[in-house]
Parts: structure tokens; C-alpha cells; sequence
């Protein structure tokens, strides 16, 4: 009889979490659409990258076009060739490496489809620009849901393995605040940018590596790389978790799911030359043969590993094309060779602003009279150093609290993109977002966690607020906005240094929890 009610107390409040739920799925896609088109109406909103997003999209549509009959629709083959030949044709028209394109793979295709799709046969565009710009406004808000619905299920795993009795309601809480997010919603629908595309990939990679799935986990991260490439500064989290509990075969197996995901979705210019589709094409059937000789518990890694590398190597050695790295990734790295990139609140912009410091400036000098030798290592590399030892004691923190199946496992996923944006230069005022958006997986935690992520998310909101009151900053009913929003942008660097830090501090240490669990004797 017990159990009986127990069975129906579960499904009853099952039921209400997915009203709940579905519910706020609901009003959460009204008010982006209100958020897009109030912004409109009030002249507040952001048009810089959308704009250039579709001028990138329209640059592989007007390459498909050459050869296309005036009037005549661009066939979806054509528009494919065109995509792969995209970064060539830049890297040719561009031998200075100054180039007009600076997306990853995954984003140029949907950027490129975008514009096929909104372009009329005689080269125009088709429609307002309300109209065209909606597919794209759903595509954020379907990454966005994404990293909702794994937020859900990352938080009620962690507490459901810790014995919580209810975990779906904290669960729900810490999906609702990615959902409402307002930092978020101000970046995908007012701003519009694509920062919400890294999300899921994020949460499922941790999900997938809490339950033991590494392979899955890489293959996971290597791909979600393909649409924003700030997940690889990321990236070495996920390698050293399971490096400090002495799990060598997940390293192992992570590193190769990397490997392979990025080279599933580069591999068609890997094997862009005729040699190349043929030395894979006789490769692959020796990898399937030679699978019968490997342990039975290493084909798996031997499979997809050996996949992954012979795509490598095929591009390495037989002319495959790399501009996908070198346009796509390597240029995003010199191409604003800046301390900030705008307000940004971080140690970076601290340098710059009150010790007058470049990003190429010397900031350490090393003399060895052994050696007759001097060494200089600029700002940019202590910075980098600094975020990295941040990185690893992330990573440790981690491997400490997934070990000991504490929820403040929770905390320490969430660190890694605050510490970047805090100690990381040529870092862009909108990329404290993704720490915004996964400190919501704090509700997890305790109430004092979920009240830093609200300290979070208005430090986050603080410089996008900023720069759509400056764009409008002639309007004289924006002077006051003006003023706040720029003195305190001014005088956030220090709080969100230190914000970063108070995370790093709570990752690592076990306290007692708001949520009491429910563990079993």
C-alpha cells in the first residue's frame, strides 16, 4: 500500500514539474519574441552582427551563384561546394590574413543556409528584415532551450546520486533560471548573438562525463566546437577531471572523442583531394579488420580513434584544407588584439585602465647571467598563465567533489567560464553570458550560490546594457541609463575578479547544504 502511494505521489508530482514546465517553455518563447520586437520598436537594438552574420552567409551564396542561370535557384549542392570553398577563397583574396570571415565550420553552415534561404533568385534579400531575421532568433532559442532541458537533467543527476529525496524541483529551478535568464535573452534577442550555441554542448559534455560516457563527452566537445570556438579555452577542464581521480583510459578516451568530433565535421576538407578520398576510403576497411585483434574493451577507442587520426593524417599529407583552422579558429585569436574588447569587467580591462598596459607589453623581465640571456613575457601571457593555473585548480576542485558525489560538482562546471571571462584578455563584453546562464545550475546548491548567480547575471547584463544605451547615447532620454550603466561598468572589474574567485572557493570546499539530503543509511 505504501508503495502504492509512493508510485502515485511520484507521478502526480512528475506531472506537475512538466506542466510547469511546458508552461514555462510557453512564456519563456514570448517574451523573446517581445524582447525582439520591443527592442525594435524602442531603437535599442543591436544590428552590427546579425547584419554581418548575413553578409557572411551571403558571401557563400553569392560564390554559389557563379555559374547559376539569372533567375534560377541556387541548387543545395552548389550552395555546399560554395560553403567548403569559403575559407580558401578568403585566405587567397586575403594574403595579409586579415580576413572578412571569422566563423567556425558549424556557424558558417547555418549562417549559409540562413542566407540561401532568405534570398531571392535574383541575388535579393526576401522579405523584412523581421522576417528573415526569425529563423535565425529560433535557432538561439532552440540552443537555448537545449541547455535548459540539460541543466534539468545535470542537476537532477547530481542530486538524485548525492540521495536527494525530490530532486526535480531544484532541478526545475536551476532549468527555469537558464530559461529567464535575462542576461541570456538580452544577448540572443536584443543584441542578437550567437553565445547560447555553446550551452548545450557544455551541459551535455558534463552530464555525459558524470555518468562515465567519456567517448560520448569528447565527441560531444569536439563538435559543439564547431559552432563557437571559446568552448576549446574550456576544453582542458574536462581533461584534467578525470587525469586527477587517475581515470587514464577516460583521458584517453575523451582526448580521442575530441579528436573525432571535430574531424566528423571538418572531414569533407580533409578529404577534399582525390588521393586523399582514396587513401581513407582504403584505410577504412583495415580499421574495421584490424578491430578483430584489439581487446574487446579497447575497440571502441580503436575504432573511433583510428578514424579520427587517419582523417588527420589524410589531410596533413595529402592536401587536404586547412583554412576551416586558420579562418575559422587561429584568426580569432589575432584578430582584435586588444586588452578588452569593449566595457569588460575583468582583471584585463583593471590592467589596462589603471596601469595603462597593452596586450603586447612587457610585463615580466628574466636575466640569467649563466645563460647571458634575457627574457620578456608580455601581459598577454601572464594573463593567459594566470587563467590557466585558475583552470586546473578548477579541475581539481572538480575531481575532488565528483569523487566524493557532492553536489558542488554543480559549482565547479560553472567556474570555468567566470574565470575566463575574469582573468582572460581580448575578451568581449558579452562573454560573461555563458557564466551567467550556467551559475543557474547553482539553485542545485544552496540559496547563497543561487543568489551569486543573480550577482552573475547583472554583472553579466551590466556591459550589453551598456553598449545599446551607447549606440542610442544622442537620445536624451537615455542620459541617465547612460550614466549609471557606465559608472558602473567602471567600477565592476574588481567585483567580478572577485566573484570568480568566491566560486573557485565553494567548488572546493564541502559545506553543509540549504537543500537537506535524503541519504540513505
Amino acid at each position: 500500500m505504501k508503495g502504492r502511494a509512493r508510485l502515485i505521489g511520484r507521478c502526480i508530482e512528475g506531472a506537475i514539474v512538466i506542466s510547469i514546465a511546458l508552461l514555462a517553455i510557453q512564456q519563456g518563447i514570448h517574451l523573446r519574441t517581445w524582447a525582439y520586437t520591443a527592442s525594435g520598436e524602442q531603437g535599442i537594438r543591436f544590428h552590427g552582427d546579425i547584419d554581418h552574420a548575413w553578409e557572411i552567409g551571403s558571401d557563400v551564396v553569392t560564390i554559389a551563384r557563379d555559374g547559376v542561370m539569372p533567375g534560377r535557384p541556387i541548387p543545395v549542392g552548389k550552395l555546399l561546394r560554395s560553403y567548403l570553398l569559403l575559407y580558401d577563397v578568403a585566405m587567397v583574396e586575403n594574403p595579409d590574413g586579415d580576413y572578412d570571415v571569422d566563423y567556425p565550420p558549424a556557424r558558417l553552415l547555418i549562417m549559409s543556409f540562413w542566407a540561401w534561404s532568405h534570398t531571392d533568385p535574383q541575388g535579393r534579400p526576401a522579405g523584412a528584415p523581421e522576417d528573415i531575421d526569425g529563423p535565425l532568433l529560433n535557432v538561439n532559442t532552440g540552443f537555448e532551450l537545449a541547455g535548459a532541458i540539460f541543466a534539468f537533467a545535470l542537476v537532477r543527476l547530481v542530486l538524485g546520486r548525492e540521495g536527494f529525496k525530490h530532486p526535480d524541483w531544484p532541478a526545475l529551478a536551476a532549468g527555469l533560471l537558464l530559461w529567464f535568464d535575462p542576461a541570456l535573452i538580452l544577448n540572443a534577442h536584443v543584441w542578437p548573438q550567437w553565445e547560447a550555441w555553446v550551452i548545450p554542448f557544455f551541459l551535455l559534455a558534463a552530464y555525459l562525463g558524470l555518468i562515465r560516457q567519456w567517448l560520448a563527452a569528447g565527441i560531444c566537445l569536439g563538435f559543439g566546437s564547431m559552432f563557437k570556438g571559446q568552448l576549446l579555452l574550456t576544453m582542458p577542464f574536462f581533461v584534467l577531471w578525470p587525469l586527477f581521480q587517475g581515470r587514464w583510459k577516460a583521458v584517453l578516451q575523451l582526448v580521442l572523442g575530441i579528436l573525432f568530433g571535430g574531424m566528423l565535421y571538418v572531414w569533407p576538407w580533409m578529404l577534399m583531394t582525390g588521393r586523399a578520398k582514396v587513401f581513407f576510403f582504403i584505410a577504412l576497411p583495415s580499421v574495421v579488420a584490424t578491430m578483430w585483434f584489439i581487446p574487446r574493451r579497447w575497440r571502441t577507442e580503436w575504432f573511433f580513434g583510428s578514424l579520427a587520426i587517419w582523417v588527420l593524417a589524410a589531410g596533413f599529407f595529402l592536401g587536404g584544407s586547412f583554412g576551416w583552422w586558420y579562418v575559422g579558429f587561429e584568426y580569432g585569436t589575432r584578430h582584435h588584439l586588444a586588452m578588452t574588447m569593449g566595457p569588460v569587467e575583468n582583471l584585463a580591462s583593471i590592467c589596462a585602465d589603471h596601469f595603462n598596459w597593452q596586450l603586447t607589453d612587457d610585463a615580466l623581465r628574466i636575466h640569467s647571467k649563466m645563460l647571458h640571456a634575457d627574457w620578456t613575457i608580455p601581459i598577454r601571457a601572464v594573463l593567459v598563465a594566470i587563467y590557466a593555473i585558475m583552470l586546473v585548480l578548477c579541475s581539481m576542485a572538480m575531481a575532488v567533489q565528483d569523487a566524493r558525489k557532492s553536489r558542488r560538482v554543480l559549482l565547479a562546471l560553472a567556474t570555468p567560464w567566470i574565470l575566463l571571462f575574469a582573468f582572460m584578455p581580448q575578451m568581449h563584453d558579452r562573454y560573461l553570458v555563458w557564466g551567467a546562464a550556467l551559475t543557474a545550475l547553482a539553485a542545485g546548491i544552496s540559496l547563497g550560490s543561487t543568489l551569486l548567480h543573480f550577482v552573475v547575471t547583472f554583472l553579466a547584463f551590466l556591459p550589453m546594457g551598456f553598449n545599446l544605451i551607447y549606440a542610442n547615447r544622442l537620445r536624451p532620454d537615455f542620459s541617465q541609463w547612460q550614466r549609471f550603466f557606465l559608472a558602473a561598468c567602471d567600477s565592476c572589474g574588481e567585483v567580478t575578479v572577485l566573484v570568480a574567485l568566491m566560486f573557485l572557493c565553494l567548488a572546493f570546499v564541502p559545506k553543509k547544504h540549504f537543500w537537506k539530503p535524503n541519504i540513505p543509511q
